[in-house]
């Protein structure tokens, strides 16, 4: 039973088309699924037994391994964000660090895609955000035109209409003499 149990628990953490690995107490790997050795090209083998930092040499390993601890003391999931070269690419890794018995239990998601997608939404955002002011600024200022044109014909009126009297007399005059 406890053979069938681990076969399982291995065909479904190699399932996961997410580096998964496991670490113990002193941070050293006690599990490699396959996609970890796929991202890392680095075999289960190989980094089953050794330190964290042997096999993912990083260079913010100081904070990495003080949140790996703390969640080991602390019991309380933990994450943070990784930037990893795969392929001659960079690409940006979320670090989801979970408790278990035996020490921590690491999934790595790639959210590269997301990421960028979150940043042309900003953008486009951003470019929609300056059109609506200019828009705005544009209709402010044809409904200013607008009211300086409805001022200037009232005046109009309001001039037209006192010489429209003086015109009539005149015309009165004119026709007297």
């Amino acid at each position: 039973a406890l053979s069938d149990s681990e076969t399982n628990y291995r065909h479904l953490v190699n399932s996961i088309r997410d580096p998964f690995f496991a670490l113990d107490k002193k941070l050293r790997v006690t599990f490699w699924n396959e996609e970890a050795e796929h991202l890392t090209g680095i075999p289960a083998k190989t980094a089953v037994g050794r330190h964290i930092n042997e096999v993912l040499p990083q260079a913010d390993q100081k904070r990495e391994n003080a949140v790996y601890l703390q969640v080991g003391s602390s019991g309380k999931p933990q994450t943070f964000s990784m930037n990893m070269q795969v392929e001659g690419a960079e690409h940006i890794f979320e670090i989801y660090v979970y408790p278990s018995a035996n020490g921590l239990s690491v999934l790595c998601k790639d959210v590269t895609e997301s990421r960028k997608m979150q940043a042309e939404l900003k953008r486009y955002n951003e470019h929609l955000q300056q059109l609506v002011e200019e828009r705005t600024k544009a209709l402010k200022d044809a409904e200013r035109l607008a009211a300086i044109g409805q001022t200037a014909g009232m005046v109009g009126h309001d001039i037209r209409n006192p010489l429209q009297a003086i015109v009539s007399t005149l015309f009165l005059i004119k026709g007297q003499i």
